[in-house]
């Protein structure tokens, strides 16, 4: 999380305002995300579990009989003992998806799935009401998606910006490019890869002997 904020900053322009807010969400076994607000982590009563935020598991416009109206209803997390009902954590963790797959008698190896598969879709969906959630609530200037699950972000980050546009139906201006859509650097993937967590150990170690040596932040 905090190696993506300096990254960030560090290849801005001299002379291009630098962003003060970040989230880095990761999806693979669980789902959590770390905040940077004002150049500095967030930890308050704990560590922010924003997994655990309830995920709306409807979306209006299409039709589908499960959803009991007009609406396509995704019941990925509904019943999950994953760490909560209906939240995004239980919807998309790895282990809530192979366990959907199960029930359905599909393989149990999310690498082999297609990218057409439906439940990048669910995903998707998920993925964009956290992300409604940090934009509405923190006002982040930056929010990376990043994990295992994340592997599939060539389908999965478009499709997140698309339905994150539709679910703020141009309510934060500042989120939108010249075209009214999402902008692309706003949602992004880890500049990282896989190795975002070690990066960002190294990141706060950098921090923590700038500040022990008077060098500040």
């Amino acid at each position: 999380m905090f190696s993506q904020f300096e990254h960030y900053n560090a290849n801005l322009p001299p002379d291009a305002r630098k962003i003060s807010s970040c989230a880095y969400v990761t999806v693979g076994t669980g789902v959590g995300a770390g905040l940077v607000v004002n150049g500095a982590t967030v930890r308050g009563l704990m560590h922010p579990e924003a997994g655990h935020a309830p995920c709306v598991l409807t979306m209006p416009g299409k039709d589908d009989d499960d959803a009991g109206s007009t609406g396509t209803f995704y019941p990925w997390g509904c019943r999950t003992p994953f760490r909560g009902v209906g939240t995004t954590e239980g919807t998309v963790a790895s282990v809530a998806l192979l366990r959907r797959l199960s029930s359905r008698g599909e393989t149990a190896d999310l690498s082999a799935l297609p990218d057409s598969h439906d439940i990048w879709d669910v995903v998707s969906h998920a993925l964009a009401c956290l992300s409604c959630n940090l934009l509405l609530t923190v006002s982040v200037e930056r929010i990376v998606l990043g994990g295992g699950i994340m592997r599939r972000g060539h389908i999965v980050l478009p499709a997140v910006r698309r339905k994150v546009g539709e679910m703020l139906n141009g309510y934060v201006p500042a989120a939108l490019d010249g075209a009214g859509r999402v902008r692309e650097d706003l949602i992004v993937g880890p500049v990282w890869g896989d190795d975002a967590g070690i990066e960002g150990a190294v990141a706060l170690g950098r921090r923590a002997l700038r500040e022990r040596d008077g060098g500040g932040n």
